[in-house]
């Protein structure tokens, strides 16, 4: 083993990568370009993906909220390079590798064939941004009774129904 100093090499002189160093290099940066691509792509798609996916009466909370699934994914994303970073030091690189890719697919299976907020309502936005459905999902929410309004009779009040036997008149009487 030597016991002479590490030296920086001169100015003008350059260093010379070895093919592992610049496919590293190349991976590293085609990865980053990647993801920079993908961010910016729904930064710009962000006004569509609010009209798809959220309510149309108000288009500020639509972009708003759509914004605020961005800023989730976001700053989830050195919760998840902690969570896999450790899985890949038990596991390997490479099941960390095939687990990122594979979820990162099934997240985007899912985006891919979640239908609009016209077709089935509230669900779009929960299957865009949870990574599965809990006991409180939009679906046991949907199930339940719609809250009275204002305007509505309290909770066992007799509402008269028109039909058969009914007295209000018809608009063919009057």
């Amino acid at each position: 083993m030597s016991t002479e100093p590490r030296t920086a090499p001169a100015p003008g002189t350059a260093h010379k990568l070895s093919g592992k160093q610049r496919k590293a290099i190349v991976a590293g940066t085609i990865g980053n370009t990647v993801e920079w691509v993908d961010w910016a792509l729904y930064s710009i798609f962000a006004k569509i993906i609010a009209d798809e996916f959220f309510p149309s009466g108000n288009e500020a909370v639509a972009l708003l909220s759509t914004l605020a699934v961005f800023a989730v994914g976001f700053v989830m994303r050195p919760v998840g390079a902690a969570v896999l970073g450790v899985y890949a030091d038990r596991h390997g690189r490479k099941k960390g590798m095939t687990l990122t890719v594979g979820l990162m697919a099934g997240a985007a299976f899912v985006i891919a064939l979640t239908p609009s907020y016209d077709t089935i309502g509230s669900s779009p936005r929960w299957c865009c941004s949870s990574p599965g459905w809990s006991r409180a999902s939009p679906p046991a929410a949907s199930s339940a009774p719609p809250r009275p309004s204002s305007s509505s009779p309290p909770p066992g009040a007799a509402v008269p129904s028109p039909g058969r036997g009914s007295r209000s008149p018809s608009p063919a009487a009057s």
